[in-house]
């Protein structure tokens, strides 16, 4: 892998970010790129003052990067809207990874100026990795939620290409929708017959999950097909937490991976909740 462009506002919480760009540039040789973005005017006296500041304290990350970790690294400073920003910069230095770091209040509002994680998210042209979790773990354990899709089967291509996802143990998580359950709520039917339905209904998604499993090469993978009910942050939340996962991966608009099944969740709603990094396809390699 090329390099790994890590989006910081210097704060503490940034760390995270980097410290997981560190840890995944280690495995691959990767260069890090650290990129921090002002608003506001580029010219005048704050600007000025604000830009040095900036500049030194990448710098010293930089120097501390490249001597302690033996990492080659470099940074950048620009002014604009972040999201625009950090794609341009990972256009120019080829990267192939974007990695920022969690929220303050739930999105990016404080870390990014008035940019939320959505508009940074939605607008990545290459995987980006929200580092929530603990930066100090290989990634051992993938949750990966699935719509049974072709578009989803395609990214199970760009996964293969990581490197550093290399020896992790996946879990494909595929919540179905039992159309006929309301149905048959109101409907003069027994409650076995109700039950026999939604046993059906499970045993098809179940077999469903394996044939999908199987076309994109993952016979190894841990399988669960649940009936969705409600979000579905909560459901992929709760999986996580059953598998030990400490990485999911979604994408941005639902296609993909986070599909129709899911009640119009979004991948956002899966962020928000997330305690792990979240690994977020770019729409643009369906």
């Amino acid at each position: 892998m090329g390099s790994i462009v890590v989006g910081t506002d210097l704060s503490p919480r940034s760390d995270r970010g980097l410290l997981r760009a560190v840890s995944i540039a280690k495995a691959t040789g990767s260069e890090i790129v650290l990129v921090t973005v002002l608003e506001g005017q580029a010219t005048g006296p704050d600007a000025r003052s604000e830009r040095r500041s900036a500049e030194a304290a990448l710098q010293q990350l930089q120097e501390a990067i490249s001597e302690r970790e033996g990492i080659a690294c470099r940074h950048e400073v620009l002014n604009g809207d972040p999201a625009d920003e950090l794609n341009k910069a990972a256009e120019q230095a080829g990267a192939e990874l974007m990695v920022i770091g969690p929220d303050r209040r739930g999105f990016f509002k404080d870390a990014f100026g008035a940019v939320t994680s959505e508009r940074i998210i939605r607008s990545a042209s290459i995987p980006l990795v929200v580092a929530k979790g603990s930066p100090w773990l290989s990634y051992r354990k993938i949750l990966l939620p699935v719509d049974l899709s072709d578009s989803c089967k395609a990214k199970f291509k760009d996964l293969a290409d990581m490197a550093w996802l290399e020896g992790t143990q996946m879990t494909l998580l595929y919540a179905y929708d039992a159309e006929g359950r309301e149905m048959m709520g109101r409907a003069l039917v027994t409650v076995k017959e109700r039950a026999a339905y939604l046993d059906d209904c499970m045993k098809s998604a179940q077999n469903a999950l394996h044939d999908f499993a199987k076309a994109v090469g993952q016979d190894q993978a841990l399988l669960y097909a649940e009936e969705a009910k409600g979000p579905v942050w909560t459901t992929v939340a709760r999986v996580a937490q059953e598998t030990e996962s400490d990485l999911i991966v979604v994408t941005p608009s639902g296609k993909g991976f986070v599909g129709r099944y899911f009640l119009g969740s979004t991948t956002e709603d899966v962020i928000r909740s997330s305690l792990i990094d979240v690994l977020v396809l770019p729409n643009s390699k369906v």
